[in-house]
This record gives structure tokens, sequence and C-alpha cells, in this order.
């Protein structure tokens, strides 16, 4: 396992909530450098996931599978 600074063991500490808040403020605070062609494409993508959903050709993934998943993949990391 990778070693995970001193502030990323204190920021794990935090309450769900808490994490959220955080990551959403991080975020944001590079969100206006997005360039603009990348943004557009995941908007394609977006939609074109949307209409998979849509016509059944894709399936929706509980958060609580997905969070599971993501937990079990970076503990392997």
């Amino acid at each position: 396992m990778k070693r995970i600074s001193p502030l990323v063991k204190t920021l794990l500490r935090r309450s769900e909530k808490e994490r959220l808040q955080i990551a959403t403020q991080l975020f944001q605070s590079i969100e206006q450098r997005i360039d603009p062609e990348i943004e557009n494409a995941w908007r394609v993508e977006i939609r074109k996931r949307m209409k998979e959903m849509e016509k059944g050709e894709r399936k929706w993934i509980p958060w609580t599978v997905v969070r599971q998943q993501l937990r079990r993949h970076l503990r392997a990391a």
C-alpha cells in the first residue's frame, strides 16, 4: 500500500459529511481551470450514457456498491 501523507490521514479521520464538504471545496477550487473542450466531452458522454440507461443497455449501480468497490480498490493501491 502506498504511504499516506499525514494531512490525508488527518482528513480521513473526519466524518463522511466533513470529507465530502472538503472534497467539494477542493474540486470547486480547480473547477474554473477546467478546459471547456474536456467539459463538453463529458457532457456528450453523460448524454450518451443516459440514453443507454433509458434503452436498458446499462444498469444503475447503487452508491453503496460503488463505495465498497472504491474502498476495496483504494486499499489495494
